[in-house]
């Protein structure tokens, strides 16, 4: 690879204009973003060379995201003032710097060290305690057996272990008309804190919904979902149980 000279980790929100991206078409967007800002970005050797831009962890499709950890290699060193300057004219459409810090060349990928992540949904038609109640038996339960994500017929795998914390909490007041003419009624935030770990596997959120939908015997209603923050190795995040 080509030498690094800097190395700096952006952390970047992610709006409703990219909710529906692909990561590979972030990724994308990136590259040609930093190209034309004229960013000296570091590149891979080989036949393909490649930006080294390294994510924590891919964004699902249709969510947003509140602060996101990208790491940026740099083969020339900037200030952190010129860097800021050209990253507003790089970033990809929906997205908005929120911080920007100069890290160790060497310290271990991005992505190896990510330990949990955040994430609120908006729930409509269910109130808060009748969410918590469905959370509290959910987080009950010794095993939480989901169906296996690599589609092999049969196979399943333990969902308990990946939640880490789990809370309701109320959301903004409807508006007073009737649920079947609007689609609102009751709202509740449910937050969830779930495990990324190596070998037991990642939490996915989808999958607690759908726990949980198994456990009120309907399906929740979401109408928007939001990564808050990832968290990484040597950060320690707080919150079991259900609140």
């Amino acid at each position: 690879m080509a030498e690094v000279r800097q190395r700096w980790r952006l952390f970047v929100r992610r709006g409703e204009a990219a909710r529906e991206l692909a990561h590979r078409d972030i990724e994308a967007l990136w590259a040609d973003g930093l190209a034309s800002a004229g960013v000296p970005v570091a590149m891979t050797e080989g036949a393909r060379p490649r930006p080294r831009i390294s994510f924590a962890a891919p964004v699902p499709v249709g969510l947003t995201a509140e602060r996101e950890p990208i790491d940026l290699f740099l083969a020339e060193r900037l200030t952190i003032a010129d860097l800021r300057d050209r990253l507003l004219s790089a970033l990809p459409p929906g997205h908005e710097l929120v911080e920007l810090h100069d890290v160790w060349t060497g310290e271990p990928s991005i992505a190896g060290r990510v330990i949990a992540a955040d994430y609120q949904a908006r729930v409509i038609g269910l109130e808060p305690a009748e969410l918590r109640e469905a959370m509290s038996r959910l987080l009950g339960a010794p095993r939480l057996e989901r169906p296996s994500r690599k589609g092999e017929a049969g196979r399943t795998y333990d969902l308990r272990p990946l939640i880490m914390g789990l809370e309701a909490r109320p959301g903004p007041r409807p508006c007073p008309v009737p649920e079947a003419a609007t689609g609102s009624g009751p709202v509740a935030l449910l937050w969830m804190r779930l495990r990324h770990h190596q070998e037991v596997g990642t939490g996915r959120p989808e999958e607690v919904l759908a726990a949980l939908s198994e456990r009120l015997g309907r399906e929740l209603r979401v109408r928007a979902m939001s990564r808050e923050r990832v968290w990484l190795a040597g950060e320690r995040p707080a919150g079991q149980g259900v609140g």
